[in-house]
């Protein structure tokens, strides 16, 4: 099998660049793993050669091939890892990603999954002949989403696991192609995904989902925590997250601060609307009726700020006095994609002022497909104006593009230029800096041996 010239070594997840220049004709390897390069892959470098306007011959490309090209890139890497499971991640808020043996998922009715980039992973894969993946997803008019089968391979724990090297260290991202949360996947599935987690403090294990209301009792019932000898104290290695993308998903976050974490991070990525994240970052208290309240939402005496605007009578409630941790980390960005939607420079913003207030760690990831500002006239058509409640209109709109109540607030609405340049043109800088605060925590392992939890970078 002839070598391409794109493809000198294996564009798996351990090499970067991808495109390195080195014309040769034997067999195409891997520059890490030293696997051979299958032929669907070498043929698909040629065709990522011509959307990126690299081919000998080719006239440049559109913005809308070069997104593609980039899609098509993520999924040739991931799918012929030469760690399947485990592997080195391109995520910028951890350094390693694993799947444990998930397979499958479900639309969770939240803006964020509309456009799963996971499912059009799956589609691809199962095309590739990953039977894993067989018929997990359906292709519809909008695209490519779960279908809501979800199979678990309980062989696969140990191995994903014990890809880890052994004195390695960093933030793990668990399962990023699935939720390990979802109704379908086995209590007895999760407890040992814990039990592998709980045996290697040296790595920071970061779970996400969007289902965090069952966090609580799925460790409740298996009792993984009480075998593990951590009750009542949660394992310090192993962080919970949810992912919240508008104020309509906040529900999660109370839910998220009930279950027990070591840490609690929340990934509003992609971000849809202004979000009010006050009463749960920084350490909270439980208020009989809200629930887990932050420092923010506090009256200097103590009392909720949440019970004297909703109260009957404006009549406060005292705050019982249990205070704990509350939301420690903060991660936001935009969205991505040949279907990306804009979010509103605004809402980065008022996100990292409520988080520099109460003293959380943030984290800007990115602006996705779209960024702030114009692109100069250069490609007028991909130029928009997004206001505060996240209305998208022509760059050149006129009043009759308004409603009677966005005209009547005008001064509230926040007009801002936008422009569709792609991921990479859009870089990850927010006001002129890249925002990569990362919590440290210190926690209490086996043996009463107090130590840093490792977080590189």
């Amino acid at each position: 099998m002839a070598q391409d010239p794109v493809l000198a070594t294996a564009p798996c997840m351990h090499d970067d660049p991808w495109y390195s220049e080195r014309p040769g004709d034997a067999p195409a390897f891997c520059g890490t793993c030293h696997a051979e390069i299958p032929a669907w892959a070498l043929a698909m470098a040629r065709r990522l050669r011509v959307a990126l306007g690299r081919e000998e011959g080719a006239h440049g490309s559109t913005l809308d091939q070069r997104n593609q090209a980039s899609a098509a890139a993520d999924m040739l890497a991931y799918a012929i890892a030469p760690q399947d499971a485990m592997s080195r991640t391109s995520i910028e808020w951890c350094q390693w990603s694993l799947n444990p043996g998930i397979y499958g998922c479900e639309h969770a009715k939240s803006p964020a999954c509309d456009f799963c980039y996971a499912a059009a992973m799956a589609a691809r894969l199962e095309r590739m002949g990953q039977d894993r993946y067989a018929g997990v997803t359906r292709k519809t008019a909008s695209g490519v989403h779960w279908n809501g089968v979800v199979r678990v391979d309980y062989d696969e724990i140990p191995r994903a696991f014990g890809k880890l090297p052994r004195n390695g260290e960093g933030r793990v991202f668990v399962t990023s192609m699935a939720d390990v949360f979802h109704p379908l996947v086995p209590d007895d599935f999760v407890a040992r995904c814990w039990e592998q987690m709980t045996a290697r403090p040296n790595y920071t294990f970061l779970v996400l989902t969007k289902r965090p209301d069952r966090i609580a009792g799925v460790l409740h019932r298996t009792g993984v925590y009480a075998r593990a000898g951590w009750v009542p104290c949660p394992v310090p290695n192993i962080w919970l997250g949810a992912t919240v993308e508008d104020q309509a998903s906040a529900w999660r976050v109370p839910a998220l601060l009930n279950s027990p974490g070591a840490l609690y991070f929340l990934s509003c990525e992609p971000l849809r609307s202004r979000l009010d994240l006050r009463p749960w970052l920084g350490k909270v208290m439980t208020c009989p009726v809200h629930g887990p309240v932050g420092e923010l939402a506090w009256t200097t005496d103590k009392r909720c700020c949440l019970c004297l605007e909703a109260g009957k009578n404006g009549e406060a409630r005292d705050l019982v006095r249990d205070v704990r941790p509350g939301v420690g980390w903060v991660i936001t960005g935009g969205e991505s994609g040949p279907k990306a939607r804009p979010s509103h420079p605004a809402w980065f913003r008022r996100l990292h002022e409520q988080c520099f207030a109460a003293r959380v760690p943030f984290f800007f990831k990115q602006w996705g497909a779209w960024q702030e500002g114009s692109t100069l006239g250069a490609r007028p058509k991909l130029e928009r104006v997004i206001l505060s409640n996240g209305r998208v209109l022509p760059a050149h709109f006129t009043t009759k593009d308004l409603t009677a109540d966005e005209r009547a607030s005008w001064a509230q609405m926040e007009g801002a230029m936008i422009a569709k340049v792609g991921k990479k043109a859009a870089g990850r800088q927010l006001d002129g800096r890249t925002w990569d605060d990362v919590p440290r925590w210190r926690g209490t392992f086996p043996g009463g041996r107090v130590d840093d939890v490792p977080m590189p970078g």
